[in-house]
């Protein structure tokens, strides 16, 4: 079960005007990569599916952390098993305390 989380505020954009052919536009410039943090728990399995997702993002060009203790992330992604009770009270409370620290 992956459980995606965006607790912090959106990346900031510079808004300038282009012209190109003679026409005036607005363009948006990304002045802040979004950063990942993939938070693993449970067994091996969801390691490796969490090691073939943090490859995806490191594709598709993203920052991307695993297991940090930095709180730097702007988006964090819980990978859990959703099949034992005890598995979800940990992932409950994972979840409770990334929130808890977010600004």
């Amino acid at each position: 079960m992956l459980i995606f989380a965006n607790f912090f505020q959106p990346k900031t954009h510079n808004l300038h005007l282009t012209t190109y052919n003679g026409f005036k536009y607005m363009k948006t410039k990304t002045l802040q990569r979004d950063k990942v943090n993939v938070i693993t728990l449970g067994c091996s399995k969801n390691l490796v599916d969490s090691e073939n997702l943090i490859t995806q993002l490191r594709a598709n060009e993203y920052d991307v952390a695993h297991d940090s203790e930095d709180d730097d992330a702007n988006i964090v992604i819980i990978n859990t098993c959703g099949f034992i009770d005890l598995a979800k009270q940990e992932s409950v409370d994972t979840i409770l305390e990334y929130a808890a620290n977010c600004t």
